[in-house]
């Protein structure tokens, strides 16, 4: 690992605002995970460190720039998003006002596009790929005032105005070696998880990568499709933690794919009841759990340890479109693992794609009914967002499907960037709304909705979160 720097410097992280492009929920759900890693590590290395996260502090560019100005950092990094790149950019033109910092830009953009994201003028390295040591041995260099960058992996510099891109770098191999993220640094109490029944909810990340190879997951961009993970004893360490030092009331876990390794799935659950910790918090996995991969066994381990609510991503209701999209399922794997879930009495959300490559206004009806027949106490129904450096991107652009390319409407509830043979964007906009209406306008689902409010904490987050995503989509509907 790196050596301690000698003298502590001042790095600033920013993380820019979601609300033009995603819309912002007040408060926001998530905090920067991957910023609070790269925190943690600067930390261990001995520079001091300073987060702006622009929407859990309310901030607006013009006091992003006074914060600076009077911070002083000698670098800033910002993390982004495809949709996020514009306004990251933008961030690096101020910390050049306000403090003339080295700027930096990481995240999945910078990784899937690492030479088009050091084009601006403000922006003078990039980091891709996981961020934690190339970040910490770039603030190394620049903390000794030297130039040797040739020799930091997974970094992009500017030599006299040229991009030199450096090698990748490679995949941190033992996750414990990463200290626990630096969470003191941002104010917990600014994020919640929509649906979370008690607060705080925070977020923990046991593992990282998938195998799967899903055309429009930008996860292996970053990642890989290598599976690693955390021992089991290092997850619990940073669960007692966040009990003993945040309170925490509920535990998320935000895995791409939590049960990829069964064995690590009960040696995890052994471990939590042995601490007693399953009486302390709550669990919910939103996501990462595959339809091919739980069974009685697992389900029921999980169900041990307290977790009340699971996520799987579903889709689409015909075959074919699966095998196109490659995830490796069958609604036959989804109507066991979902009856199987409910049946054991976990709230079950299920995640739906329309628009995804092989989709006609045939398959989507297929996908619709086929989300009622399942009849997951959630459904959401996501409009694909084919990102670069995905392979459905390629697919579709390839045919001239790409209808939009200005990043900043790349946003989750933003109009599809995306027609299909067939279907104008305008009309997967109307496909989105007929599925909400027909899965949730049903009797018997809007009194389950209804009594499944069981907190007032819920509740209130869920109509926040609810005129939130209203607002969005209605302004979409405007073409």
């Amino acid at each position: 690992m790196i050596k301690p720097v000698k003298a502590s410097k001042l790095v600033c992280l920013v993380n820019p605002s979601s609300s033009i492009t995603y819309g912002v929920m007040s408060p926001p759900e998530f905090p920067p995970l991957g910023l609070q890693y790269i925190a943690a590590m600067l930390e261990k290395a001995g520079f001091k460190t300073v987060a702006l996260d622009i929407d859990a502090e309310k901030l607006s560019l013009e006091r992003l720039e006074q914060r600076l100005a009077e911070l002083k950092p000698f670098l800033v990094g910002v993390t982004c998003t495809t949709p996020l790149f514009e306004q990251a950019v933008e961030i690096a033109a101020i910390a050049k006002r306000a403090c003339n910092a080295s700027t930096c830009l990481g995240g999945i953009h910078p990784t899937i596009a690492p030479l088009e994201t050091i084009e601006p003028k403000s922006v003078d390295f990039v980091v891709y790929g996981e961020g934690e040591i190339t970040t910490t041995e770039l603030a190394k260099t620049l903390a000794e005032n030297s130039e040797d960058f040739k020799k930091i992996d997974g970094l992009v510099f500017k030599s006299k105005g040229t991009p030199i891109k450096n090698k990748a770098r490679a995949l941190i191999k033992n996750l414990d070696e990463i200290p626990f993220p630096a969470r003191h640094l941002f104010n917990q109490l600014a994020y919640t998880y929509p649906d979370a029944l008690k607060s705080p909810a925070i977020g923990v990340m046991t593992s990282r990568g998938c195998p799967g190879q899903c055309t429009y997951c930008c996860t292996k961009c970053i990642f890989g499709l290598s599976y690693r993970f955390r021992s089991a004893d290092n997850v619990i360490a940073e669960i007692e933690h966040l009990i003993e030092e945040y309170g925490a009331k509920e535990i998320h876990i935000w895995d791409d794919n939590f049960t990829v390794n069964k064995k690590r799935v009960f040696e995890f659950c052994d471990k939590v009841r042995a601490k007693n910790l399953h009486k302390k918090v709550l669990f919910s996995v939103p996501q990462g759990l595959r339809i091919d991969q739980v069974d009685e066994e697992v389900l029921r381990a999980l169900k041990s340890i307290n977790v009340y609510a699971i996520g799987y991503g579903v889709e689409s209701g015909n075959e074919n479109v699966l095998k196109l999209c490659k995830k490796n399922t069958t609604k036959q794997m989804a109507r066991r693992a979902i009856s199987l879930s409910k049946k054991l009495g976990f709230d079950v959300w299920c995640f739906f794609i329309l628009g995804l490559y092989g989709d006609s206004e045939k398959t989507i009806r297929e996908t619709i009914d086929f989300a009622k027949e399942l009849d997951p106490l959630f459904a959401k129904f996501l409009i694909l967002k084919p990102f670069p450096g995905t392979e459905v991107f390629e697919q579709l652009d390839d045919r001239g499907l790409i209808v939009e390319r200005d990043y900043k409407k790349f946003g989750l509830y933003a109009k599809p960037i995306h027609k299909l043979p067939g279907i104008s964007p305008k009309r997967l906009v109307e496909l989105q709304n007929i599925a909400y209406k027909e899965f949730y306008f049903r009797p018997k689902k809007m009194f389950q909705q209804i009594k499944r409010l069981k907190s007032l904490h819920r509740i209130r987050l869920n109509v926040s979160a609810g005129l939130s995503i209203l607002k969005l989509t209605t302004a979409r509907e405007e073409y």
